[in-house]
């Protein structure tokens, strides 16, 4: 299976694409460095939470995408609703192309069913913007903390937050309240804006 699909041909990111997007980002190159490590975990979990395959790349991926648009000259408004919208764009590409690959490797009487195109789903799609909206509502430590929370899985999962706790001064028990706190206001913030969404979005 391809990881990704490509990018426009020839063009690869350099030095100086990646110096503008992090001048972008923030004058101060450190807190630049940062700011990217944040978005590229909120994009990690965007392409996990819609299945896909290698979410790390497709973050990297969405990134370049956005770094080429600044070199053209692409003049960027919101930034970060920008490289939602280049994921989103790519999401649709890696879906489409997962189905290809499953089309490939599956039997052929099993085809009527895995050949089914992908379909978004306006209630799923609309509480993915939610979340989207009020992830970045949230501070940005608890923005951090909660995303960084949900990673990993079952071994994974329990070292990573390990690794949190020890790196934050607290103890699991204390680490496990607050990311209880920040999901129950997210939560809460997500319910609101499902309710003020209109019919079919």
């Amino acid at each position: 299976m391809n990881r990704l699909p490509l990018q426009k041909k020839d063009w690869v990111l350099t030095e100086g694409s990646l110096d503008r997007l992090l001048a972008r980002l923030d004058p101060d190159r450190e807190r630049a460095g940062e700011v990217y490590e944040n978005l590229r975990r909120v994009l990690i979990s965007f392409f996990e939470w819609r299945g896909c395959v290698f979410p790390e790349d497709q973050a990297d991926e969405t990134l370049n995408r956005v770094a080429r648009k600044i070199e053209e000259g692409e003049q960027i408004q919101d930034f970060r609703g920008y490289c939602y919208g280049v994921a989103r764009r790519l999401w649709l590409e890696v879906a489409q192309e997962q189905g290809k690959e499953l089309k490939r490797r599956v039997a052929p009487e099993e085809l009527s069913v895995a050949s089914a195109p992908v379909e978004e789903n306006p209630e799923k799609e609309a509480r993915l913007a939610c979340f989207e909206r009020c992830l970045h509502r949230l501070p940005a430590e608890s923005r951090a903390l909660i995303v960084q929370y949900y990673q990993s899985e079952k071994r994974g999962k329990i070292d990573n937050r390990a690794g949190m706790a020890k790196q934050l001064g607290v103890s699991l028990n204390s680490l496990r309240v607050r990311a209880y706190r920040i999901r129950a206001q997210l939560d809460e913030c997500i319910s609101r804006c499902l309710r003020q969404a209109p019919a079919g979005v």
